[in-house]
């Protein structure tokens, strides 16, 4: 085939599975790359992810790509290159013409897309007499060309960003002096009014104390790039110019300035930490303005009336007495393990009876948090969803432990009862899926026991999870098949179940014998009289109890089962997933 001018495939946004034009010649399908861009990151897609139509050799085609691609990969830019194998494959003794054509149309592909990598390529200007070669450079550093026409490491993203906070602070610093200047030759108020002392103690005096022009006596200039500073909370604040489009903090209404915050504390933004109620908009501000970064909250009490919005796209941590008395807000305190970070919560699930929690409330299962250093007068969060019969399941979704399944990953999960339920035997276990658990309960001790008689015409029992069979013989007996849904899935060989007669006042002496056909999934039972000759056919006086170790112990039922007050605790561990946020 001929080859064209080579113009790489147009970007696509990924929406449905395709299909995605190739604009160009290719040799073959596996000569496509297919790749989505993810933040900064070009992710080639495998193989399996998606397929090429028609195979090739072509002048042109589709991508298709398979569902769960599509969907996992959903607004994303989706980009289509082109990398031609660089082999020689004729052989004169043997190939055709058309050996030849397809060899040749795999070298122009081949120079066609090395061409169009080199034009996007950063090249060095010719004839300055050197090729230089670009060293290793750590992560997060810049590159600066050399006096001789080479590179080297340059300064780090931290080193840039100090040299600009230092620069500020001398601009502020001869601002001040100009300003000192100024007032020498004005008035004893125009001096005091341009100190050049931007510094603050508290976040209400950015509103009042300064201007860009034409202060009050209580009042200072501050000009664009000047740094207003609050020792006391470790704070700072860039005063911008006044038509900036993009200040976190505007004044200027009421004749202030407008400023950046360049501190990563939610206290920059005047949100209280003494219990008082936040403005939840300015929160909301506040977390915008740290998307993708991290955002700290000092030691105190944070009075939130709701989750702050975007709450995924900012790593929050806090101190060791952070709290948020009225919302969960999920915040990371330092712990890591395995160069993971992980977050640790506790909660109970508390049963309370009918009308306990308000006026008309229902009983059941509520789940609990606790607040800080009151661990016995937790924050109500419930009621806990309930489903199943018999044995009640409790399901419970990880956001109501504060924890975002988008952002944490379930790495286990323990659960135990309150000293009530343990003496009573009861023990709790958790399964664990992606976005929340459920709870499920049994007893321990000795084995589940059954009660069996003959009432006249069948054998029957009370908690007997068997079938019955009875067979006549020379020596009679009777079969129990255990039931499949009621065994135990790992049991020994060959459990023997203990049988214990239970004679009635006046009844008949009687002996049970277990034995005989002995497996996983039956045993028999034979009966004996005073004499010991077998008895064969079954009277009302049979009644007896069987306590087999096969059988699953009895469920906890969560409906029937606790008192009020009953209290299941519970701690879990989450892993963040692999988005890590920087410091911002």
């Amino acid at each position: 085939m001929t080859v064209e001018a080579f113009v790489p495939s147009d970007l696509y946004t990924v929406s449905g599975t395709g299909p995605y034009a190739i604009t160009h010649a290719y040799r073959a399908a596996e000569d496509i790359r297919v790749s989505v861009v993810m933040g900064l990151d070009l992710a080639p897609l495998p193989a399996g992810a998606f397929t090429v139509t028609p195979s090739g050799p072509a002048n042109g085609g589709i991508v298709t790509l398979t569902s769960a691609v599509a969907t996992a990969n959903a607004g994303r830019t989706l980009r289509i290159d082109r990398a031609t194998a660089t082999e020689q494959g004729f052989v004169g003794a043997t190939s055709r013409e058309k050996g030849v054509e397809r060899q040749l149309d795999a070298m122009v592909m081949a120079i066609q897309e090395n061409a169009e990598r080199g034009a996007r390529a950063l090249v060095i200007q010719r004839g300055n007499g050197v090729t230089p070669e670009i060293p290793a450079i750590d992560p997060d550093h810049t590159i600066i060309a050399t006096a001789d026409g080479g590179f080297e490491q340059g300064p780090s993203r931290g080193d840039i960003e100090a040299a600009a906070g230092n620069a500020a602070q001398a601009t502020a610093s001869a601002s001040a002096a100009s300003a000192s200047a100024v007032s020498a030759a004005a008035s004893s108020a125009a001096a005091g009014a341009a100190s050049g002392r931007l510094e603050i103690v508290s976040f209400a005096q950015l509103a009042n104390d300064f201007v860009y022009d034409t202060p009050n006596p209580d009042q200072k200039i501050a000009a664009a790039g000047d740094v207003i500073i609050n020792r006391k909370e470790n704070i700072a604040y860039l005063v911008l110019l006044s038509n900036a489009s993009d200040a976190h903090l505007d004044y200027t209404g009421s004749g202030g300035v407008k400023l950046h915050v360049l501190t990563n504390s939610i206290l920059a933004w005047g949100i209280p930490s003494d219990g008082t109620a936040a403005d939840m908009a300015v929160v909301d501000a506040a977390y915008a303005a740290a998307s993708g970064k991290t955002l700290r909250y000092p030691n105190g009490s944070y009075n939130f009336s709701r989750a702050p919005a975007g709450l995924n796209t900012v790593h929050a941590i806090g101190d060791p007495f952070t709290i948020f008395p009225n919302t969960v807000v999920p915040l990371f305190n330092g712990v890591f393990t395995g160069n993971k970070e992980i977050a640790v919560v506790a909660a109970v699930l508390r049963y309370y009876a009918a009308g306990d929690v308000s006026s008309g409330s229902a009983a059941g299962w509520y789940l609990l948090q606790a607040k800080s250093g009151q661990f016995h007068d937790p924050v109500l969060l419930g009621p806990v969803t309930a489903s199943g019969a018999g044995s009640v399941i409790l399901d419970i979704d990880f956001e109501e432990f504060g924890i975002d399944p988008n952002v944490w990953t379930p790495s286990g999960f323990v659960c135990g009862p309150d000293e009530g339920l343990a003496a009573n035997g009861a023990i709790f276990g958790a399964s664990v899926g992606t976005t929340g658990l459920t709870v499920m309960g049994s007893y321990t001790g000795e084995e589940p026991r059954s009660f069996i008689q003959w009432n006249g015409s069948a054998f029957v029992g009370t908690n007997a999870p068997y079938t019955f069979n009875w067979v006549s013989g020379v020596t009679a007996y009777l079969e129990l098949t255990r039931n499949a849904s009621a065994k135990k899935s790992q049991i020994g060989r060959f459990p023997m179940p203990m049988v214990t007669a239970n004679i009635q006042n006046g009844g008949t002496y009687f002996d049970v014998k277990t034995g005989g056909g002995l497996t996983n999934d039956r045993f028999r039972i034979t009966f004996w009289g005073a004499d010991g000759i077998n008895l064969n056919t079954p009277t009302t006086d049979w009644q007896f109890t069987i306590a087999d170790p096969a059988i699953k112990p009895r469920q906890f039922n969560f409906a029937t089962d606790p008192g009020a007050g009953s209290n299941i605790w519970m701690v879990g561990v989450f892993t963040r997933k692999s988005t890590q946020y920087p410091e911002g």
